[in-house]
Parts: C-alpha cells; sequence; structure tokens
C-alpha cells in the first residue's frame, strides 16, 4: 500500500468515527429536547384535565341553585369573575343562606340572561370553553454536533416536535370560544349577608355614638317599616347626641359628637346606600362599586350622598363639630379627585380619536356658539352674570337630553365670566367635576 492510499484509508476512517460521535451527539441532544418538551406536555394535559374536573364539580354545584339548569349556573359562574376559588366562595354564600331562610329562591335576587346554551350542554362542554391552553411549545433550533451540522439542517427540532407528538397528543383547545353573560345578585338581599353585617357590628348601648352607628348599620339593610322605625330610633339618638354635646360644653372648648372612625363609617354607609344596586356587586362581606361605565349615574348617586350627610347634620356648626366636618370635606375632596381623573381621561380619549365626530365623550361648548347645538341667547337680557350662567346651564342640560348624550359624557363649558368648567352629563343633571 503505497502511503497516499494508506492516508486517505485512515483519513476516511478517521472521519467514519467522528462522524457516528458527532450523530450520537446529535441524537443525545434531540432525545433530551424531546424527553423535556414531553413531560411539559403531559404536565399540561394534566393540569387541563384537573382544572376541568374541579370547574365542571363547580357548575354542578351551581346548578342544585338553578334547578339544574346549567346556561344559569355558568352565568354563576361568570358573576363569581370565571373563577373556581370565587365560585367556590359563591356556592358557600349560597349554601348559607339557604341554610338560614326556608323560603330560600335564588331568582328573588338574581338576574339572568336569556338562554344561550343548548339543552344538551353538559358540564364537561362548559368547562372546556374556560381552560386555558399552555403556551403553544415552538420548534426549536436544534444544532447537529460537530460533523452533523453539515447535514438535516433546520429538520432536527422538527423531528422532535413530531415525536413529541406521537408519544403525547394534544388536547382541544376551546377556551373563548364561547360568549356568556354574567348573571346579576343583589347581595344586599341575602339574609346570610345581612346576618354577617350585624355580627360584626359594634354593640349598641357602650355609648350614645355607638347606638347610633348601631341603629345607622341596622337601617341600611332593613326594609318596610323595620327601616322607618329603625330611622326614627336613629334621629331620636342623634338628637340626644347633639343635647350631651351642648350640655357638656364649657367656656369655648367645644367637644366632637362623633369620633373620626364613627363619623367616617356613617358617611360611607350612607353615599353607599344612595347609590343603586345594579351599580354595585357583593362577593362574601365587600361591597364593590361597578365604575366602568356606569361613571355618569354612580357620581351623581355619589353626591347625593354627601348631600345626604350635610343635610342631616345641617344644625351644626364647624366649631362644634370639626371631625364632621373635616371628614365631609375628606369625601368631597375624594369626590372631587374621582370626576377630575375621569374628566381627564375622557379629555384623553377625545383627543386620541380618529373619527370625525368625536364628541362622544367629550364636547366643548362656549357662549359665542352659532352653531344648530349652540347655547341659545336668553329672551332677555340678563345683566347678573350668575342668573346668565344658570339659564345658559338649564339649556345646556336641555341640549344634552335633546341630543341624547350618552351617560358620562364630559362638557367643556365656557361660562359668561370667562371661566372654563367642565361637567359630567350623568344622564340626569350636569355635575361640576370640582367639588366646592
Amino acid at each position: 500500500m503505497s502511503f497516499a492510499s494508506g492516508f486517505a484509508t485512515g483519513l476516511a476512517k478517521s472521519v467514519d468515527d467522528q462522524l457516528k460521535k458527532d450523530m450520537l451527539r446529535t441524537q443525545t441532544r434531540m432525545d433530551g429536547m424531546e424527553q423535556y418538551r414531553v413531560t411539559r406536555k403531559r404536565a399540561d394535559n394534566e393540569r387541563k384535565a384537573k382544572e376541568g374536573d374541579d370547574l365542571a364539580e363547580l357548575l354542578t354545584s351551581l346548578a342544585v341553585f338553578t334547578d339544574g339548569d346549567l346556561d344559569k349556573a355558568e352565568q354563576l359562574f361568570n358573576y363569581a369573575g370565571s373563577n373556581i376559588s370565587s365560585g367556590n366562595d359563591l356556592v358557600k354564600t349560597l349554601k348559607e343562606n339557604r341554610d338560614i331562610s326556608k323560603n330560600f329562591k335564588l331568582e328573588d335576587f338574581t338576574k339572568f340572561h336569556n338562554r344561550a346554551r343548548g339543552d344538551n350542554v353538559t358540564v364537561n362542554d362548559i368547562a372546556k370553553n374556560y381552560i386555558k391552553n399552555s403556551k403553544k411549545l415552538t420548534s426549536e433550533q436544534i444544532e447537529g454536533a460537530g460533523l452533523m451540522k453539515f447535514f438535516n439542517k433546520g429538520n432536527y427540532g422538527k423531528q422532535v416536535d413530531n415525536r413529541v407528538d406521537e408519544r403525547v397528543s394534544s388536547t382541544e383547545d376551546t377556551f373563548g370560544t364561547f360568549k356568556q353573560k354574567s348573571a346579576t345578585l343583589d347581595h344586599t338581599k341575602l339574609i346570610a349577608f345581612k346576618e354577617n353585617e350585624r355580627k360584626n357590628r359594634r354593640a349598641i348601648g357602650t355609648n350614645f355614638e355607638s347606638e347610633y352607628i348601631s341603629l345607622n348599620n341596622a337601617a341600611s339593610f332593613a326594609t318596610g317599616e323595620e327601616k322607618i322605625k329603625l330611622i326614627k330610633q336613629r334621629d331620636e339618638m342623634d338628637a340626644k347626641i347633639q343635647e350631651k354635646s351642648r350640655n357638656s360644653k364649657t367656656g369655648t372648648k367645644a367637644s366632637s359628637i362623633f369620633s373620626k372612625e364613627g363619623i367616617t363609617k356613617i358617611i360611607d354607609d350612607t353615599i353607599t346606600g344612595n347609590i343603586s344596586s345594579e351599580y354595585t356587586t357583593n362577593i362574601g362581606d365587600t361591597v364593590k362599586i361597578m365604575m366602568n361605565g356606569n361613571e355618569g349615574p354612580v357620581f351623581e348617586q355619589k353626591n347625593n350622598g354627601l348631600k345626604a350627610v350635610s343635610q342631616r347634620f345641617k344644625g351644626v356648626t364647624p366649631t362644634s363639630e370639626p371631625i364632621l366636618f373635616a371628614a365631609i370635606a375628606a369625601e368631597k375632596q375624594l369626590q372631587s379627585k374621582e370626576r377630575l381623573a375621569y374628566i381627564g381621561n375622557q379629555y384623553q380619549n377625545y383627543l386620541a380619536s380618529t373619527r370625525d365626530d368625536q364628541s362622544t365623550v367629550y364636547e366643548k361648548y362656549q357662549t359665542q356658539d352659532v352653531t344648530a347645538t349652540a347655547i341659545p341667547a336668553p329672551p332677555s337680557p340678563i345683566e347678573d352674570i350668575n342668573k346668565k350662567m344658570l339659564f345658559e346651564l338649564q339649556e345646556l342640560k336641555k341640549i344634552a337630553v335633546s341630543n341624547s348624550y350618552v351617560s358620562g359624557k364630559v362638557i367643556e363649558y365656557k361660562a359668561p365670566n370667562g371661566n372654563v368648567l367642565n361637567l359630567i352629563w350623568t344622564g340626569q343633571s350636569l355635575l361640576q367635576g370640582k367639588i366646592k
């Protein structure tokens, strides 16, 4: 054998041995990636199966309260936030209420939408709509080792994908394909809710203030003649408190009827009590005000609640009750902050709009407008600026009604005195952003 032929034979054998090693290293990489992805996929399938079973069990529990109607059970699940944990809390609340009330009827405090599901739907069918698939693992580039990088370029990852799919089948993904509405519950009518609230109130009798607070709280959850009776008792207690306060004052020293904690609670309860149940929701003991899309009427009802507090204590002065007036001022500031933040958001939406008609959420009015929707001039000249502004605001309200303005629309109004006011149309009235 010549040197050249011997060298060639040795080189070929060397390349062959190296290629075998590289093939083994490449296969090891592919096997490791395959096992990792198989483990991930199996774990996700198990997770989906577990969540599906838990949700199916929850829907079955909710259906107990809907006479087996799974469509209504699904609406209850959506009311609970489409969340299994919150759904189980709702089941617990309903069970507790049913155990207390002999005449328990879900429809007495629940509003359902028209049926959206077919009669043959199962809990498992519904559950699939709420269980998310994991993010699909995209094909990863697996580079061949050594000499193997020159072969089968870009297909090692695809080979792994195919082998994973052969070992573990993919589960059906129907998440979010069906749109179901939410039921609406009025928790204030639940006996279990009322009883729990009453158990956590201060005991009556500690002093005049605590008794007033207890009566006020009880009145907020009562109805009919019981409510009238409790309000009368509360107001009688209010008179006793103020009489005691007057008798206890000596010289220039002033004493307060209420503690900061007490009056804050009274203000909060009064304002919440003025907000319609259609704009509130209750899970357990928490009352949540649903502002999104309801800002107009909620702002108005909060404002009415603030007026109710001021009316209740109209005979009290800031000097005699600094804590009371400080609490009312703090509530005004809070409501002003909410309104101004909302107005700012609506203005940004107005600026960002690309439509020809940008006045859906924000509109500008000036006294010198001559457009068809401008504020008309008064029948006879009005010299007094305040009276003129009152006239224009009344006309602006008429314009809002006649043009069917959406509740929550912000109107920038230039008053006769030159001041620019931002007004929120509530559907019934015009509210200023800043509360004086």
